[in-house]
């Protein structure tokens, strides 16, 4: 006897088939015993005798149904051959189908997926259907909205390794196919109808490079980027590499992900970090173009306390700050609204660099225009980098108003008191935005000729000294304020 095996079965009987190519057989002895276990010995307690030309289906091939089996049962048959002969089957040779177990079914596969691609391929790849056995499987494709069919596609023997994989000919470049795999096993019902997860692939078309890379946050150990990519030809996923350092030397690290973010740790604060994101499909080609961007992980920059006002004119207002202060940060917010309103919306920004590490590009004077004259506002400055706690506004906060040079002179400008040398004056200050916060007096003499003008000062009094006795002087008293314009000489 020749290729005795289960044909099919079902979970409670079993039709073996087997060859036999003489013509002496008149008849055959199946035997079979029900096994608790895979290491249980056979007792050949069950039997049938059936007649040659009962069982045949061809020249020299049989047939037979055992049924009435145990439902599910691991079973061990054995074959002999008889004809009439006195010795019955006690000279047969004994054939052998060992571990036989009646079998649902099987489980559709859940995880297909494309390994790689070529020019006119796919290959395959899937896992045998966990606690369901499997003996072949058979791929189907299709494109659009046809139908999935074999398309000649061999039947595949499942693998005892468990992992399965197979290519796929005659594809066209260009197209996209959708995969599907069915299962089956020795189960009467053959193959399972549901088949697999649908994978989709294009032979040969390599990914895009990824769009729009940029950082969502950083913080002290640790960057957070994020991108986009082309919906077409199809993403499997994506590698992130990174090498810290000025140089871009070091210790090259990489993970993989299916997500268009990645965070970043471990990092050291303070220091560029080079990072490379690159699209992947399953082109066997490789990879896409990778895309570059410098990070670094960093503390938020601190707040500006030394801001001032320089000058004024009639539209505008002059800041000034110390540019130390912008250690760290990456924009610089110029923010500014009227002293009477309680929001802080109008701003103008300046990216003063892209790492904190870079040199700075932001100036230590900053003109605000286009103010209305005769109110006064509010001024501040907010400093941000990447890091996920955003602008650092709470520094110092300055008022100006823009006005034009003092419109008024100082007035009951009187002498005080005299001595032979000197001269004790004192003037009164007008009110009003463009009042005179800074003098200047000029003292002049017609007779011995005299002229001289003092320091700026700021008092409402002044002494006056190195005067001659007995000698008539002039006093003239002149007013500014922030206007750029500097003294009226009215």
């Amino acid at each position: 006897v020749i290729n005795l095996h289960v044909k099919s079965l079902t979970m409670s009987s079993c039709l073996l088939s087997w060859t036999y190519l003489h013509d002496d057989a008149t008849r055959f002895l199946i035997e079979w015993s029900y096994l608790p276990s895979l290491s249980s010995t056979a007792t050949w307690n069950n039997s049938v005798e059936v007649q040659a030309q009962d069982t045949s289906t061809s020249l020299h091939t049989y047939e037979y149904n055992i049924s009435n089996l145990q439902d599910g049962g691991l079973f061990s048959f054995r074959l002999r051959v008889g004809n009439l002969h006195i010795s019955n089957f006690t000279l047969s040779p004994t054939f052998m189908l060992n571990d036989v177990q009646l079998v649902p079914p099987p489980l559709p596969v859940s995880d297909l997926s494309v390994l790689s691609l070529g020019s006119e391929s796919v290959i395959l790849t899937w896992s045998n259907p966990s606690s369901s056995a499997v003996t072949l499987y058979q791929i189907k494709y299709k494109v659009g909205l046809l139908d999935y069919a074999a398309h000649g596609i061999p039947e595949l023997a499942a693998s005892p390794a468990g992992r399965n994989i197979m290519t796929v000919y005659n594809l066209d470049r260009g197209l996209l196919y959708s995969f599907k795999v069915f299962a089956r096993n020795l189960n009467l019902m053959g193959y399972e109808q549901v088949g697999s997860n649908v994978v989709d692939a294009m032979p040969q078309m390599q990914p895009s490079s990824v769009l729009d890379l940029h950082v969502v946050g950083v913080t002290e150990t640790s960057v957070q980027i994020a991108w986009s990519v082309n919906p077409f030809p199809p993403t499997r996923d994506y590698k992130v590499s990174w090498i810290s350092g000025l140089f871009d030397v070091g210790n090259a690290q990489q993970i993989s992900t299916t997500s268009l973010i990645s965070n970043i740790t471990n990092l050291t604060s303070e220091t560029r970090v080079l990072v490379s994101v690159t699209a992947q499909n399953w082109n066997s080609l490789g990879i896409g173009s990778p895309q570059y961007i410098h990070v670094e992980p960093s503390p938020p920059p601190g707040v500006v306390s030394s801001l001032e006002i320089v000058s004024v004119t009639t539209v505008s207002v002059l800041l000034k700050f110390n540019v130390s202060e912008l250690y760290l940060a990456t924009k610089m917010r110029v923010m500014f609204k009227r002293a009477d309103a309680a929001d802080w919306s109008t701003f103008t920004e300046l990216q003063c660099r892209n790492l904190p590490s870079d040199a700075n590009s932001c100036p230590d004077q900053i003109q605000v225009t286009g103010l209305s004259q005769n109110l006064v506002y509010d001024f501040k400055l907010a400093l941000r980098n990447d890091h996920i706690a955003g602008f650092q506004d709470l520094g110092k906060v300055v008022s100006a108003a823009p006005v034009d040079y003092p419109s008024l002179p100082v007035y009951n400008l009187k002498v005080l008191s005299t001595t032979t040398t000197q001269v004790l004056i004192s003037f009164s200050v007008p009110t009003g935005l463009d009042s005179p916060f800074a003098f200047k007096a000029r003292i002049s003499s017609s007779s011995p000729p005299y002229l001289n003008e003092t320091n700026e000062f700021t008092s409402t009094s002044l002494l006056i000294t190195g005067l001659t006795v007995n000698t008539k002087y002039d006093v003239a008293i002149f007013g500014r304020n922030l206007n750029v314009k500097g003294f009226n000489l009215n």
